[in-house]
């Protein structure tokens, strides 16, 4: 829940800017592994027409077909070492805790306590910082 009084408010802009950039992060993590899946998907499919054209026309495909076999295993290494999708997911995740926290927020703006709960969810700010860099670091695991 966005509240457009606290727009001016420090905090409240720190966390939908971490919001943002966050959300712009997952989603070009997911973007690049779908379209290494298409390339993949793509690039098998050719492989698989271009076998087949080898019995119908006299074409010699073979250095075409090893030359997309090397570029499948090219990106599907690079899928499996930096596991894109699951960096994605762990966004996700960070992004969740931080709406949750700003949905709080604007609770308690809406019901006149933002004042006094600004320090504790500064810490929850902060404790969901140490989320995301605990996420980060597992994922390199």
């Amino acid at each position: 829940m966005k509240i457009e009084e606290l727009t001016n408010d420090v905090f409240y802009q720190d966390v939908e800017e971490t919001i943002e950039k966050i959300k712009r992060k997952k989603n070009r993590y997911l973007f690049f592994h779908y379209l290494s899946r298409v390339i993949t998907f793509t690039a098998g499919v050719t492989i698989t027409i271009l076998t087949g054209l080898k019995d119908i026309i006299v074409i010699n495909p073979d250095k075409s077909i090893l030359f997309i076999s090397g570029g499948i295993t090219l990106l599907a290494a690079f899928e499996g070492l930096f596991s894109l999708k699951e960096k994605a997911m762990n966004y996700d995740l960070f992004l969740h805790k931080l709406r949750a926290l700003r949905n709080e927020i604007g609770f308690d703006y809406i019901e006149g306590l933002y004042q006094e709960t600004k320090k504790e969810h500064f810490k929850q700010f902060q404790a969901a910082l140490e989320f995301k860099t605990e996420i980060i670091k597992s994922s390199f695991d």
